[in-house]
Order: C-alpha cells, then sequence, then structure tokens
C-alpha cells in the first residue's frame, strides 16, 4: 500500500520497518510506557468517581481537550472543568467536552470525530485500553512514520492535519508493526512516542503519547 503525504512517497512495508527500528532502540522506560493508556483509564475512573460520572464520559471530556495540549495540561483541564470551569481552551473544545457529559459512549466517538479522528480515537484508547482495535496517531506518530531516529525534525502542525485514508494508513502500520512484536496496538505506539520523545530530547514532563 502507497501513500502520497506532505510531498512524502510512503509505503507501508517501509513504514512498518522504520517503527520496528524505533521500537528495537526502545530501552525499559520506553517498555513500561506501553501502560500509558491504562494509566490515563484510571485517571479517569479517579475523576469519575469524586463526580459521579461514568469514566467515559471523564475520557470523553479529556480527549475533547486534549489537542496542542501536553497530558499535565491535559490533566488540570479535566480536573477543572468537572470542577465547573469552561476556560482554558477553545470555544468548540469546551462545548464538545459538555456533550460529553451528556452522551453515551458511542456518542461520544461520533461527537469527538468532527475534530477528526485523532481526538476520537484518542477517547477509545484511553476509555478501553485493553481493546485492540485503533491508533492515536499524531504529529509524534507520523514522525517516527517519516524520519529515521539519525534524522528527527520538529514537524509542523499542519503534519497534524490528515484525510481519513492517510490516517488509516499511519494506524495501519502501527497495527502491523503491534503484530510483529505482539502486543496491543495502541501499546506499541505509546512505546514509539516514548523512544521518539527521548530520542529527540524533548522534557519528560510534557508526558503524553500523542
Amino acid at each position: 500500500m502507497n501513500i502520497q503525504f506532505k510531498n512524502e512517497k510512503l509505503t507501508s512495508s517501509g513504514v512498518t520497518r522504520r517503527l520496528l527500528h524505533y521500537y528495537s532502540l526502545a530501552n525499559d522506560t520506553d517498555i513500561e510506557n506501553r501502560n500509558w493508556y491504562i494509566d490515563a483509564n484510571n485517571f479517569c475512573n479517579e475523576i469519575g468517581e469524586i463526580y459521579n460520572k461514568p469514566s467515559f464520559q471523564v475520557a470523553g471530556v479529556c480527549a475533547a481537550l486534549s489537542p496542542m495540549k501536553n497530558w499535565q495540561s491535559n490533566m488540570k483541564l479535566t480536573r477543572d472543568f468537572m470542577k465547573g470551569s469552561r476556560g482554558g481552551h477553545y470555544g468548540t473544545q469546551i462545548q464538545k467536552a459538555s456533550q460529553c457529559l451528556k452522551s453515551s459512549e458511542d456518542e461520544i466517538f461520533y461527537v469527538l470525530t468532527k475534530n477528526g479522528l485523532k481526538t476520537s480515537q484518542f477517547y477509545l484508547n484511553i476509555s478501553n485500553p485493553l481493546d485492540v482495535n485503533g491508533v492515536t496517531i499524531d504529529r509524534h506518530a507520523i514522525g517516527a512514520s517519516i524520519y529515521s531516529p539519525k534524522n528527527i525534525k520538529t514537524l509542523p502542525d499542519s503534519h497534524g492535519l490528515m484525510s481519513v485514508n492517510q490516517y488509516k494508513f499511519f494506524q495501519s502500520c502501527y497495527i502491523n508493526a503491534s503484530i510483529i512484536v505482539e502486543c496491543r496496538p495502541h501499546e506499541f505506539q505509546a512505546i514509539i512516542w516514548s523512544v521518539y520523545r527521548r530520542l529527540k530530547n524533548l522534557p519528560q514532563e510534557y508526558n503524553v503519547p500523542f
């Protein structure tokens, strides 16, 4: 399978090999990061218990408020939102977060898909961390797909904008690679995120895998 992405000609086999190369560079800390979505799910469970809300609705709020935010900021925005604050993000994100508190699990997915597949998939991975379907594809996931570990570059925001076919292409590459190393697709993505960030020497406090 081939695809054109931002003037890059990519093949499924080529991207899968590159992702497996990143995986081969993982240290113990990177491998431990495979549990990131379980930890995020635990956070949503704790917040849900405090405010008597289903954890999937909290996961929806968290995902709705996640674009362009690191995980520490994302958690703070979620806590503040559940306390009643409606600031700290764009109005459209706040509106979608509000909708999530009134919606079923399936409805939340469709509400968030209006922002693109990344946000809705982030919700699914947090809400159902033991599920094997789907991968959160963000700029870091794309960066590891198109740049070798020795040539990592800062991606512009525009690289986070993808067509449905482009998103599914990158997702399929992560799924293919995860099957080879025998882990869940989103666990593989979290590991690659950790390797990518470490090699790029970015601050660790921005601890979110997308």
